[in-house]
């Protein structure tokens, strides 16, 4: 059996290191890269040597196409959904207590008008139409807790 290439090596560390961290767009581009190397391996490799590399292409192929099917593209690291402090937050600017207060990127107070926008939402409990409102208009929201 023939030893790897440590070009082989590192693409298989890009492609652990790609997962390991759950960025999408890396993790596809590392499996590319992976597909990539392999078919030039492939191509390079003596006729009866060629079907461990199809093999390491088919895989790198699945892998390729279950990330873009999942949507791994569209997230990021970051949180993607209301949490339960997010919940708590938003409870408390809906209360209208007075020490709660919603601003926009620019460090205008928009309270009023996010409360009178995402009323129906709040009361509804679709906290995900409200998280997305936060993160679309960058609003930040505070409170002084009791």
């Amino acid at each position: 059996m023939k030893k790897r290439k440590p070009v082989q090596n590192l693409v298989w560390v890009l492609c652990l290191l790609a997962w390991l961290t759950h960025i999408g767009w890396l993790m596809c581009l590392s499996f590319l890269i992976g597909m990539i190397v392999h078919a030039v391996l492939m191509k390079r490799a003596e006729k009866g040597s060629r079907l461990p590399y199809a093999v390491v292409i088919v895989f790198f192929t699945v892998c390729l196409s279950f990330l873009v099917s999942k949507g791994v593209l569209n997230r990021s690291a970051d949180l993607t959904g209301p949490t339960d402090l997010f919940i708590d937050v938003c409870d408390q600017l809906f209360a209208e207590g007075p020490d709660s207060t919603a601003t926009d990127r620019d460090g205008n107070d928009v309270t009023e008008r996010f409360l009178r926008e995402y009323q129906e939402a709040y009361h509804s409990g679709d906290y995900v139409t409200l998280w997305d409102a936060v993160a679309e208009e960058a609003i930040t929201i505070s409170f002084t807790p009791d």
